[in-house]
């Protein structure tokens, strides 16, 4: 692994000579970088992906790492300042309504004219506002289903379920036949995945949680049939209890060992189920696509009929930079196809990586990982999603818990999400361009 990502390296340095070299360095040329902390590469690849920029470029680069749950409010305080703390910065999907109402990142709209057509489109999407683009795509993650093809095999099946119904059906067949007595585990705690998995679960029966006007559309449609169908698992004891206290590890936890038949998990999981080292079901978990509803199926409304939930983190030019062109040849480097290609633990965003024979060797799932990547469903595009999100959760979770019926509970978000003044993003009315 490690040669290829070093063979991957040379030719990147090859290729982008004449792209990246500029004169010779001067005290303004250098970039700050403002990453996320335990979220993409290893640091010891961010670093030497940047010694090697700034050997072709003549442009220094430091790099910073912050926590996840910090990395907004450094943002805020770097771009309010008239010289900023950090010219590239890197974003989640959610913050981006956010970042632009503040006018505090700039489109990239004009970089990226020769090429926007290769990137994958569900990644494209998250980050374009107002049909401008306002981050590069730079890590890609995406709920997968996870299924013990032993225990299938037991109660009668072949494959895994491609509806909600069929999954319903062999879950029934499971416990019947005392197979397992929870077939399924979930991360459903607050807090700690529930608004993921409801989200994948309103995609699966065609909808979303708000309107493309930021309208909150939940509380009807596929968003009260998602928080039935959920209730419905907890009442059948399909799934286990403890789903509802659990996060993506607790449920990472009782898939490899043994103690469920199905679950839902990001990417980082599929290599964790092969491993023996880890795994007790090395030789029968399997990875699959997320199901919808039949209904959802048979009209056709998702290309591969899967809906999945996305995580997009991208990389931003912060608005008060010196000189944006310089930023974004360091983003226009590091987010290339064959940086990209040396890292094949992630999952790329160029369509050509996807479909690259040699990459599709070193991860027999990189296909099926293209499917879902395409069947993500998109963040709301509203300000303080983070508030919205919360507040989602802790309705749906008193409707499980009995607390509240459904009905009752998501109109009860919807309400508080209006009260408490959660819109769509407004675009500035004037901003830096490129």
């Amino acid at each position: 692994m490690r040669r290829y990502f070093l063979y991957s390296i040379v030719i990147v340095g090859i290729s982008l000579w004449g792209f990246l070299q500029t004169r010779a360095a001067t005290p303004e040329s250098s970039l700050n970088v403002a990453l996320i902390a335990r979220s993409g590469y290893q640091p010891k690849d961010y670093e030497r992906l940047s010694q090697l920029f700034s050997e072709i470029s003549d442009i220094s680069v430091s790099l910073n790492y912050i926590p996840y749950e910090k990395q907004l409010e450094e943002i805020n305080k770097s771009t309010s300042q008239p010289q900023p703390t950090y010219d590239i910065i890197a974003v989640d999907a959610i913050w981006i309504p956010e970042l632009i109402s503040r006018g505090a990142i700039l489109p990239l709209q004009d970089f990226i004219k020769g090429f926007k057509s290769e990137i994958v489109s569900s990644a494209l999407t998250v980050f374009t506002f107002n049909e401008k683009l306002w981050a590069m795509p730079h890590l890609s993650n995406f709920q997968l289903l996870f299924y013990n093809k032993a225990m299938l095999a037991e109660a009668g099946f072949d494959k895994p379920p491609d509806t909600l119904e069929e999954m319903v059906n062999q879950m029934r067949v499971l416990k019947t036949r005392g197979t397992v007595e929870y077939p399924w585990h979930d991360a459903w705690g607050v807090n700690k995945g529930l608004i993921d998995e409801y989200t994948w679960l309103v995609g699966a029966f065609g909808d979303t949680l708000f309107s493309p006007l930021g309208e909150p559309i939940f509380h009807r449609g596929g968003g009260l049939e998602a928080l039935k169908f959920m209730i419905q698992a907890v009442e059948n004891k399909w799934i286990n209890p403890t789903s509802l206290n659990s996060g993506v590890l607790e449920t990472k936890d009782e898939f490899i060992t043994g103690n469920c038949a199905f679950n839902t998990n990001w990417v980082f999981q599929a290599a964790i189920i092969k491993d023996s080292n880890l795994s007790k079901v090395s030789n029968v978990a399997e990875v699959g696509l997320l199901p919808v509803s039949r209904r959802v199926q048979q009209k056709k409304q998702y290309e591969f009929n899967s809906a999945s939930v996305g995580a997009f983190q991208g990389l931003a030019i912060a608005a008060n930079t010196s000189d944006p062109r310089r930023a974004w040849k360091y983003i226009r480097f590091l987010t290339s196809p064959l940086v990209q290609k040396g890292f094949p633990q992630e999952t790329p965003i160029w369509t050509s990586l996807l479909m690259d024979t040699r990459a599709q060797q070193l991860d027999p799932l990189l296909d099926l990982k293209r499917r879902e990547l395409l069947s993500a469903v998109p963040p709301p595009r509203v300000m303080n999603y983070r508030t919205a999100s919360s507040i989602i959760e802790k309705y749906v979770m008193s409707a499980l818990r009995k607390e509240l019926d459904p009905e009752t509970a998501l109109n009860r978000a919807v309400e508080e999400i209006k009260a408490a003044g959660i819109t769509t993003v407004t675009l500035p009315t004037s901003s830096k361009s490129n």
